[in-house]
């Protein structure tokens, strides 16, 4: 339907395009199609613009009349192709599969489709996905009566592979599994996944139905792939387009829950056991099913152990990479502990859960990328004492502080602290020395998260920690983790306390840090007790949370373990006081004795959950130090 007009233009734009394509591949020698600026009036000069002529201007240089000929030309083509390729788009496409395309929408090319082998269902979501088109409302009409039917697929194997393709394609996943679902047709081809969509989750941190969820973890992934992404996003980006099976992931991110369709065991084990159903029944081979069934059993572990573990720890990388000991594995759980996390609901995912997984899969991978890995033994420490004592020496530190903190400071705090660090720490103490507490605030670019580090003279029995944490409760400060440090020498002990801290989401303000600074002097100085400071800023307290129709114990000790640790017990705890559990924590665990070495708090389910790695409780059994732990705990 194009005009005659219009023919011949776009003939002799044609023409003349290819008479310039034509020259510049000779001048140039080669197949390039760029007509950069310098050779632009080369070619003009070759095609008969001249300067001067009767059909010329003689105030418009030759290059000038060419470019401008040549945009118009371009312009036919494009206005003349557009047209085509409009009309081409929007007319009828015979699919072949009793489905024709019309304006972008698949419609039905028949009324047989009712009869028809119902693997068409699946042959036209693949369609609309490598095409981007939609489905017309009365393929729609008839996709959901045919699905009340319940029809059979008559070629499973060959549905499995139109599924992995499907699946296959990040950055065109979640859309058409989005319409998959909401039409039913996921739901239908994967009754694992079908009883998903209208699942109310049984605990409240969640926003959507359990299938929303699944279908939401494909969308954050794919997020990934988009530009805009900050540092911590990009490296992920990375990953992703780096995997060699996508679909291993993806398949793990929609069926990863499927086991909470059947409570009374826990869903990761489900969950693994329908999958290992649906894989069969796909048809797929066996490293494709144990890699799916790996990412939906461990799917827990890897956040559990970045908010809940202290990752500094040798012990606690060497049991998490004895789980997770592959690093394509370790990159898919990353991803999908990620997007899982965010699927949850608003506010879930924190730059703090981020911070803690990222550091978690980087000393993973380094471990599985055969990278040299921490070592904690005798030798090992011996090497990095003589090395760091010789290079903190070329930072101008005094040799004898540089040798005093070398050797009094345990294996995990030289292995895993930058020399800056190091040197600013030797510094905190010299002035500790000298008469004083210091209180040092740190800020990283771009986060909500402070870092404040506290060196003063250790108390003489735990409960250091239980005045800081106290203090920082009074002042309205959340605390994600803590690092105890307690530098022991003949002459002294000194606590170096480092905290992650933020005030509602965001770094402290000068206020917020002279005002936990003066109250923190008071309090170690003894010139003031926590609780006078608690009772006087009681009015600032957030309440716990407290979850509509149920009652939730204010503390409950989860586990008292000492499988986690060479030589720390580990102290897990949950509570409804979200904004005060470092403290009541620390409080109780002070009281029995015990010293606190590291502690993470996370928010989860609406409740705190709190981690400790605590010393002197492994002369009690775990039966004792849990039933001594609920008793010192508060009630009210």
């Amino acid at each position: 339907n194009v005009l005659p007009a219009d023919i011949a233009r776009l003939a002799l734009a044609k023409e003349r395009l290819f008479q310039v394509r034509n020259l510049l591949h000779a001048i140039t020698g080669a197949e390039r199609d760029h007509l950069v600026i310098t050779r632009q009036e080369e070619i003009a000069d070759l095609l008969g613009y001249k300067s001067e002529g009767a059909n010329q201007d003689e105030n418009t240089p030759p290059v000038e009349l060419f470019m401008a000929e040549l945009y118009q030309d371009l312009a036919v083509i494009r206005r003349v192709a557009g047209q085509v390729m409009r009309r081409t788009e929007n007319s009828r496409h015979i699919l072949g599969i009793g489905l024709d395309c019309i304006n972008k929408e698949i419609v039905p090319a028949n009324d047989a489709l009712a009869s028809d082998d119902a693997m068409w269902m699946l042959w036209g979501c693949e369609l609309a996905q490598k095409y981007n088109l939609n489905f017309s409302e009365a393929l729609e009409q008839k996709t959901v009566s045919l699905l009340q039917e319940c029809p059979k697929l008559l070629d499973t194997d060959s549905a499995g592979k139109v599924f992995r393709r499907i699946i296959s394609q990040p950055g065109k996943i979640y859309n058409i599994v989005q319409m998959m679902g909401d039409i039913g047709i996921l739901g239908w081809y994967l009754p694992e996944f079908g009883r998903l969509m209208n699942l109310i989750p049984y605990d409240p941190s969640h926003d959507h139905t359990v299938g929303q969820h699944s279908l939401y973890v494909v969308k954050h992934l794919e997020e990934l792939l988009h530009s805009d992404l900050n540092e911590e996003q990009a490296e992920m980006h990375r990953i992703l387009v780096e995997l060699p099976h996508p679909e291993y992931l993806f398949m793990a991110a929609l069926l990863h829950d499927s086991g909470k369709a059947f409570p009374g065991r826990p869903h990761s084990e489900v969950s693994e056991e329908l999958v290992i159903e649906v894989c069969r029944r796909m048809g797929w081979e066996a490293e494709a099913a144990n890699n799916v069934r790996f990412l939906v059993r461990q799917h827990l572990v890897m956040a559990e152990t970045s908010r809940l573990r202290d990752i500094n720890l040798e012990e606690t990388i060497r049991d998490f990479t004895a789980v997770v000991d592959d690093l394509d594995k370790l990159n898919m759980l990353y991803l999908l502990t990620y997007a899982d996390t965010r699927a949850v609901g608003e506010g879930v995912w924190t730059q703090v859960k981020g911070r803690f997984l990222r550091d978690l899969w980087r000393r993973a991978a380094a471990v599985l990328s055969d990278e040299e890995p921490v070592r904690y033994d005798d030798a090992s420490v011996a090497r990095a004492r003589r090395r760091l004592q010789k290079d903190l020496s070329l930072e101008n530190l005094p040799e004898a502080e540089v040798g005093e903190h070398v050797q009094a400071m345990p294996p995990y705090y030289l292995l895993n602290h930058s020399l800056t660090q190091i040197g600013l720490h030797i510094n905190f103490v010299r002035m500790v020395r000298e008469g004083q507490i210091v209180i040092d605030f740190s800020d990283e670019p771009d986060s909500t998260i402070t870092e404040m580090t506290v060196c003063t003279y250790d108390d003489p029995s735990p409960g250091l920690l239980a005045k800081i944490a106290g203090v920082l409760y009074a002042c309205d400060i959340d605390v994600h983790s803590t690092q105890i440090v307690t530098r022991v020498t003949d002459r002294d002990r000194i606590a170096l306390d480092t905290l992650l801290i933020d005030y509602r989401g965001r770094q402290l303000s000068s206020g917020k840090r002279r005002e936990i600074s003066n109250y923190l002097n008071t309090v170690l100085k003894g010139e003031l007790l926590v609780k006078d400071i608690l009772s006087k800023k009681k009015h600032n307290f957030r309440p716990p949370v407290r979850n509509s129709g149920q009652s939730i114990p204010l503390w409950t000790v989860q586990s008292i373990r000492n499988d986690l640790s060479d030589s720390l017990t580990v102290v897990e705890i949950s509570g409804s006081n979200i904004h005060g559990a470092l403290y009541e924590a620390c409080e109780a665990l002070s009281s029995l004795g015990w010293d606190i070495r590291s502690a993470r708090v996370s928010i989860w389910h609406g409740q705190a959950l709190a981690s400790f790695y605590v010393a002197e409780a492994r002369v009690l059994s775990e039966h004792d130090a849990r039933a001594a732990l609920a008793s010192a705990l508060p009630t009210t």
